[in-house]
């Protein structure tokens, strides 16, 4: 769906929220905003928007709507929250160049504050080493302390047959736990727990792209569908060839009555097509 013209500022900010998040936080207050993946470009990944006649980072634009003044000049957005991704105004503090980088060290350099891995003579030893030295428990999650990538995944170097390779934590855990080829690209390591800092093996288990892909979706906090329900309303999506005006309304609405959802989360499926992408391709929408 295009975005409405002529939008203030507040409207714009809610247009955000219901439209350009990868998907609804359950607390919007507290969690992240991570912008849709069509936002986020460039060498860094970092989300950009077009507003007020420009291509800007999407975070300094949406604290300059959320606060109602532009974003001071000469200042760098801080994110409070560690997510390089994260446009959520409340997790966004201007700062100096200098604070920016400090933040920035803090999040990718965590490692040089945690004990120095001795040089055992095998990828296990080192392995579990980590397990017990580099984390910090979070339920039954294994958070890994040492550098992190921009998508939230552990980094490190290992040395494989003397030449240094830069591998995923978690993936390079199981894989070495587990006796499975790492650079095997036939399988991905799907986190159960849904935390991508975590490297507890008991969490990873290998699958494809489309397993990963209904992970994602299975784990969204906005998910309210079942597999069965959404598929009823794509069927009946299929059976409509014309659209008059007021008609993607109304069969927003009547879905999202009868199953007691928002009708953003109707729109979302068969309109935007941002949800359910895998049931989607089935179909042939996407």
């Amino acid at each position: 769906m295009r975005r409405p013209q002529n939008l203030n500022d507040t409207q714009l900010l809610s247009w955000i929220m219901n439209n350009e998040l990868q998907y609804e936080p359950d607390d919007f207050e507290k969690d992240c905003w991570i912008a849709a993946d069509r936002k986020c470009t460039g060498k860094d990944n970092r989300p950009s928007y077009y507003h007020k006649g420009k291509v800007g980072l999407m975070y300094r634009q949406t604290w300059a709507m959320w606060n109602d003044q532009e974003f001071p000049k000469g200042m760098h957005a801080r994110h409070l929250c560690g997510e390089p991704r994260c446009i959520n105004p409340l997790h966004i503090q201007p700062g100096t160049p200098q604070e920016n980088e400090a933040d920035k060290k803090s999040w990718s350099n965590r490692a040089t504050s945690l004990p120095i891995t001795p040089a055992f003579d095998t990828h296990e030893e080192k392995v579990n080493f980590w397990l017990e030295n580099h984390v910090k428990m979070s339920g039954d999650c294994l958070l890994f302390l040492g550098g992190v990538n921009s998508d939230g995944y552990g980094r490190r170097n290992v040395t494989i047959n003397g030449f240094k390779k830069k591998v995923e934590v978690h993936r390079w855990v199981y894989s070495v736990l587990r006796e499975v080829d790492y650079f095997d690209k036939s399988w991905i390591a799907r986190h159960t727990c849904n935390n991508r800092s975590c490297i507890n093996p008991n969490h990873i288990i290998p699958g494809d792209r489309a397993d990963n892909a209904k992970d994602a979706r299975s784990y969204s906090r906005a998910v309210k569908l079942s597999e069965e329900q959404v598929r009823e309303i794509i069927k009946n999506f299929l059976e409509i060839t014309e659209w008059p005006h007021g008609s993607k309304k109304s069969f927003a609405e009547k879905w999202a009555e009868r199953y007691g959802v928002s009708k953003d989360a109707i729109y979302n499926i068969v309109f935007r097509r941002l949800r359910w992408k895998d049931i989607l391709k089935e179909y042939g929408l996407l």
